[in-house]
């Protein structure tokens, strides 16, 4: 039978926001630099989603209705810019602008991934693609943490939790990852029991 594909990646590897494609990755990093920043451009567009023209957090003018909720997130600092005349804001994921969560969502971890390549450059690390990969690294950790410490136990509970092996080392490093695992999503899981994600999206 005829089974739908992974539109891009099912690995807890923050894709979200970096991307999943070496080519996505250099396009949503600063030229010149290693810091990761938010990039407009002429992407798909639908009327959720803010029509964005700015090159300054400051300056932003959104043709649609959460100009506040994003703004209240975008400090005069946070670097944005255009590339185009029809603009949307860019991410690893394809609709960072589609509710104001996934804006908020998307800026922390952009902060957050600057931040830590300034520490780690405090630390003597200066080589750019260095700092840029041991940032997304530690990251990409702390995600993987956040789902299965705070989001997995509130969605399964604790006998699914313990059922599947999925609770989280409290210390150390965790040794559990099977590589011969198929990590794609079931068909049922993706189509029917995921859409409960849905009603998490206040009115």
């Amino acid at each position: 039978p005829r089974n739908q594909i992974n539109q891009r990646t099912s690995f807890l590897d923050l894709s979200v926001a970096y991307g999943n494609t070496l080519s996505g990755q250099a396009d949503l990093r600063e030229n010149g630099t290693v810091k990761k920043r938010w990039k407009i451009t002429n992407g798909y567009s639908s009327p959720t989603r803010p029509q964005v023209i700015c090159k300054r957090a400051s300056t932003c003018r959104f043709a649609h209705t959460n100009r506040n909720d994003v703004m209240s997130h975008l400090r005069e600092e946070d670097e944005v810019w255009i590339t185009a005349f029809v603009p949307n804001l860019s991410s690893g994921d394809n609709r960072p602008a589609e509710v104001p969560m996934f804006t908020v969502i998307h800026i922390i971890f952009l902060r957050e991934h600057n931040n830590i390549e300034e520490r780690l450059r405090s630390l003597g690390y200066s080589d750019g693609e260095q700092l840029y990969q041991e940032a997304k690294k530690i990251l990409t950790g702390i995600y993987q943490h956040i789902i299965y410490t705070e989001y997995l136990p509130v969605i399964l509970g604790d006998q699914g939790m313990d059922m599947f092996g999925l609770r989280s080392t409290p210390s150390g490093f965790n040794t559990q990852y099977n590589p011969s695992i198929n990590a794609a999503n079931r068909n049922s899981f993706e189509a029917a029991a995921y859409r409960f994600g849905h009603s998490f999206v206040g009115s």
